[in-house]
């Protein structure tokens, strides 16, 4: 995932059909992450407003790779 700023926390779940991962922003600023995902195309650019908590989900059949800034 490289470096992530400390006040960006980033997680993930893994259910029975679906993952999720998650991206809280207590920076700032807004901040930007793609997911990356194996086989399938990586996710849009997710913006986070500063001190909002956004989520992505796919398939569980996919591999989740980590994230990388986009803004």
């Amino acid at each position: 995932m490289g470096s992530l700023p400390a006040c960006v926390d980033i997680w993930h779940n893994s259910g029975w059909v679906t993952q999720t991962v998650y991206i809280k922003n207590t920076c700032s600023r807004r901040v930007g992450y793609v997911v990356e995902i194996a086989v399938i195309p990586d996710s849009h650019c997710i913006e986070v407003p500063r001190g909002k908590t956004k989520k992505y989900n796919w398939g569980k059949a996919w591999r989740w790779d980590g994230v990388h800034k986009c803004l």
